[in-house]
């Protein structure tokens, strides 16, 4: 070997030692695994795409803990008092007060999410950080409704009729659309969140096919012409359109507001083995890039203010979602403070025979 090599030999190797794994990237999760509980199907797959390979490229592996917010929720129960079952948790408001209220969710370190700083105020907690909007109304086949000479639903309640007999499903009490479903019904019969018993002879009176457990299993329904019309979120209907199906969305109109907002949020739960990874999880959800993108998949409202401007515009999801300020500010939304939600559950199980 030349004299003149060896001092670059040298060097290099010095530099190579001195630089950390992966030529200098850095990877804070190293090593860890993040459970992630969230609803399944073409959310968590859109969940997937779009952050999977960032915190992959963080060091760690991610898993999914797939169930609605209720099943979820019933894990972490069962696991109380030891590590808990996922690292960070997407949920639905009902169950969001019942887990604060239990003490099972951890304060967030804000700090560490640096997306939060882009979000409105009422969309961050100490607690909890909203991530999206799900806009629930009524989901009906469009040339059916046209067969059979019917308009376009504006209320729940034109759910009730004759011609839609054995038609109509409606959403279970573990599905994030009855809270709003029932409420708009006791509204609209005069009522609200504390008088349910308005609701109960309105559902009965739809009499339904039956009450479905899942968005999944609602739109195998809706494929083989079983189900008609039924109560639920504008995302399943835009991703429904994409296949060609004729699906279509109704916003209804409860006393004056337009539409139904129904929010979709992330915590960690208290036990979480990784928190580092759930805080990563979150920030890189609350991005403005995966904030546009994952919406416009599922077809929810961004928080970020700049994803939700670009969304407005979106051919797909645009025509179909309430995007802006005034629209949402005047959209109907469950009042958490007035429902008994367990109460309302019990007397849910004994209407439905269980």
């Amino acid at each position: 070997m030349k004299r003149g090599t060896v001092l670059p030999l040298i060097l290099a190797l010095a530099l190579v030692m001195l630089l950390p794994p992966g030529g200098g990237a850095q990877r804070p999760l190293e090593g860890t695994t993040l459970r992630v509980a969230t609803w399944g199907g073409s959310w968590r797959d859109a969940l997937h795409t779009l952050i999977g390979p960032r915190l992959e490229a963080m060091g760690a592996r991610v898993e999914y803990v797939l169930a609605n917010p209720s099943e979820n929720f019933a894990k972490l129960v069962a696991a109380r008092g030891r590590e808990a079952p996922f690292d960070v948790m997407e949920v639905s408001p009902e169950v969001l007060i019942t887990m604060t209220r239990e003490g099972f969710v951890q304060k967030l370190d804000l700090g560490k999410i640096p997306g939060t700083r882009a979000l409105p105020k009422f969309a961050v907690n100490d607690v909890w950080v909203m991530t999206a909007i799900s806009e629930d109304g009524i989901a009906y086949n469009e040339k059916k409704f046209k067969e059979l000479g019917l308009p376009k639903p504006e209320r729940y309640s034109d759910l009730i009729n004759p011609k839609l007999e054995g038609h109509v499903a409606f959403p279970d009490v573990t599905v994030t659309m009855h809270w709003s479903a029932v409420v708009a019904l006791a509204r609209e019969a005069g009522g609200d969140e504390t008088t349910m018993d308005k609701a109960v002879e309105q559902v009965r009176r739809i009499k339904p096919l039956y009450y479905y457990p899942a968005s999944t299993d609602l739109v195998t329904k809706f494929n083989l012409g079983d189900v008609w019309a039924a109560p639920f979120h504008a995302g399943w209907v835009i991703r429904m359109r994409r296949t060609g199906f004729p699906l279509a969305h109704a916003h209804p109109n409860i006393n004056g507001k337009v539409g139904f907002a129904n929010p979709v949020y992330a915590v960690i739960p208290k036990g979480s083995k990784n928190v580092a990874g759930a805080e990563a999880w979150i920030d890189t959800l609350l991005s403005p890039e995966v904030q546009f993108e994952f919406t416009r998949k599922v077809g929810v409202v961004p928080m970020n203010r700049a994803a939700r401007d670009r969304l407005a515009k979106d051919p797909e999801a645009g025509p179909i979602l309430l995007v802006t300020d005034e629209q949402l500010n005047q959209a109907s939304m469950v009042d958490w403070n007035k429902l008994n939600a367990d109460e309302w559950r019990e007397k849910w199980n004994r209407l439905v025979g269980r």
